[in-house]
């Protein structure tokens, strides 16, 4: 029966380190919480910041590379006839046999657009 004394030590020491760990736990678990309260806040404002930045075009720095900051007035006569090219293009498609029949056998399957 000594090794029942042995564990039940085990036990109660077990259970008095757990009472003494738990507001040490606690404290630990609001220490974090509120350290990811004030990260997340000053994320949201840099966040804020940087897109006020951006819709003012104070910040040309900020858009990506692939991006330009403005369409000079020149391309945008090209860009119009491109959009309205495109336009037509899909009109057509939609206005097609072909699209109609595909459409018709999308929707046997449940899957028409």
């Amino acid at each position: 029966m000594p090794a029942a004394g042995v564990e039940r030590d085990k036990i109660q020491r077990f259970m008095s380190e757990t009472e003494t760990l738990a507001p040490d736990r606690r404290l630990g678990e609001l220490e974090g919480a509120s350290f990811e309260a004030t990260l997340a806040a000053r994320e949201r404002a840099e966040r804020s910041e940087r897109l006020s930045r951006i819709a003012l075009a104070r910040d040309e720095a900020d858009l990506p590379a692939d991006v330009p900051s403005a369409f000079s007035r020149r391309d945008r006569p090209e860009l119009e006839s491109r959009l309205r090219e495109l336009t037509h293009f899909h009109d057509a498609v939609v206005r097609s046999r072909s699209w109609h029949l595909l459409q018709q056998v999308r929707r046997l399957f449940g899957r028409a657009w």
